[in-house]
């Protein structure tokens, strides 16, 4: 090879080894709008995380409204007093300050929120400020709502649908159905069993100071070193799983109890003048 050959050969090694000018280029166009891409996908997840934490806290209050709103004009024993549209609107305000405090929100809002006919409706509008952007952008309008049905309390009767003197007295049976019961806490219904040595057996006593005896349904002549017992039964069992302990109670009408008595232990609580 002469040396013009040579000299055309190293030029065009050399240059071969510089990037290409159209390459620098495209780089100075992809990158950017790559960037840009990254900010408006982080700005629109930004927006659905506020959204769910709003409609979220206001869910929370309209489900907390609702068990205060059994409290009538006679009453005062919930935190935020009788239920009505300016304390559903306050209430909410508290809890959205308190839950979304860390976020860039302006001008929230909870005008049309209400309590009617035992519904909570709460409705909230803010501003959100976009806090990366590469132009100014107009604050984003957030809006969101939730409602639940109120609880109006045990006896159901604040808006006077219900006559209480009218209703039927609720008692409890078990399934072996001896006697019935008036009160949910009788300590024939709710037992707290615990576990005995058979040689402390003997000198265990009731709350009434009567020695246990042997449990006709488990207790058939078979040894055992040690035994289960309550403090208001009268027996002792082999195991914790016999029927004498356990108890299966369910409500039902005093009219649907037939022959049966009522239990001693709620009799007496009750000044001993049911039947």
């Amino acid at each position: 090879m002469d040396k013009t050959g040579k000299f055309y050969q190293k030029r065009k090694e050399r240059y071969s080894l510089q990037p290409s000018a159209s390459l620098t280029l495209e780089s100075a166009f992809v990158f950017p709008f790559f960037f840009l891409t990254i900010v408006i996908l982080i700005s629109f997840l930004d927006l659905f995380r506020i959204q769910a934490l709003l409609t979220s806290s206001l869910s929370q209050s309209a489900r907390e409204l609702g068990m205060y709103a059994y409290c009538s004009k006679k009453e005062d024993t919930t935190p935020v007093g009788i239920v009505n549209d300016a304390v559903c609107v306050a209430y909410a305000q508290n809890r959205l300050s308190h839950d979304l405090k860390s976020e860039n929100l302006s001008g929230l809002s909870l005008f049309g929120s209400s309590y009617r006919n035992g519904i909570i409706s709460l409705k909230a509008t803010c501003l959100l400020k976009i806090p990366v952007s590469l132009f100014s952008v107009k604050p984003v309008k957030l809006t969101a709502s939730a409602s639940a049905q109120a609880w109006l309390g045990y006896n159901g009767n604040k808006y006077g649908d219900t006559d209480l003197d009218s209703q039927e007295e609720m008692v409890y049976v078990t399934e072996s159905q001896s006697v019935y019961h008036t009160e949910a806490d009788c300590t024939h219904l709710k037992l707290s069993v615990s576990k005995t040595g058979k040689k402390n057996l003997s000198q265990k006593r009731n709350i009434y100071g009567e020695k246990y005896r042997p449990c006709e349904k488990c207790i058939h002549g078979q040894e055992s070193s040690s035994f289960y017992i309550t403090q208001t039964g009268t027996h002792y069992h082999s195991t914790p799983n016999c029927s004498g302990l356990t108890r299966h109670v369910k409500l039902i009408k005093k009219s649907e109890i037939g022959e049966l008595h009522i239990c001693s232990r709620c009799k007496n609580r009750n000044g001993g003048n049911q039947k």
